[in-house]
């Protein structure tokens, strides 16, 4: 018998599996971390709400029929509406309808929608006309901290310009 032909160490695949275990586990954490991090992040939130206006706006002057959507303050979310207010995915049985849930920490104010006036509580619509024009807005994010954005959409351009502060645009 020979002694000592046995080497110590770990084999290759091994030691893969260790290191695809750590990444795993990092992974999960960073995620973690990233979520508390995020949490209350007016930039993130104001980033979601800009994207949905912008979708909204392209959808409107693709398909040549007005679009609405609905922001519902007391769920905090953002999903598209018909004529009437009734959410797309009910009334007409769309899979790609979806409503847009905006980060943790971070809640809806109010909505200005010009003539309308301000709302507070409820839902708030907002029309994106076909030939890719929208309604006058002002959307207003408020976190934790007391911290809040103003977002201004242009109705004729659908650019959305960004205030750190709260900005309450008179009527003309």
């Amino acid at each position: 018998m020979r002694q000592g032909s046995r080497k110590c160490g770990f084999t290759l695949f091994e030691l893969l599996i260790v290191l695809i275990l750590l990444s795993l586990f990092g992974s999960l954490l960073f995620t973690r971390i990233a979520d508390v991090i995020a949490e209350g992040d007016l930039r993130s939130a104001a980033r979601t709400v800009i994207g949905e206006i912008q979708r909204y706006r392209a959808q409107a002057a693709y398909s040549r029929e007005d679009q609405f959507l609905a922001v519902d303050m007391d769920r905090n979310t953002l999903y598209g509406v018909n004529s009437s207010g009734e959410p797309l995915a009910i009334v007409e049985g769309k899979s790609g309808s979806y409503e847009t849930t905006l980060p943790s920490g971070v809640r809806l104010k109010d909505v200005v929608v010009h003539p309308r006036g301000k709302t507070q509580e409820s839902v708030a619509i907002i029309r994106f006309f076909a030939d890719g024009s929208l309604e006058r807005a002002l959307i207003h994010l408020s976190n934790a901290d007391n911290d809040i954005y103003t977002l201004q959409l242009n109705p004729f351009t659908g650019t959305v310009r960004i205030y750190e502060t709260y900005v309450d645009e008179r009527e003309e």
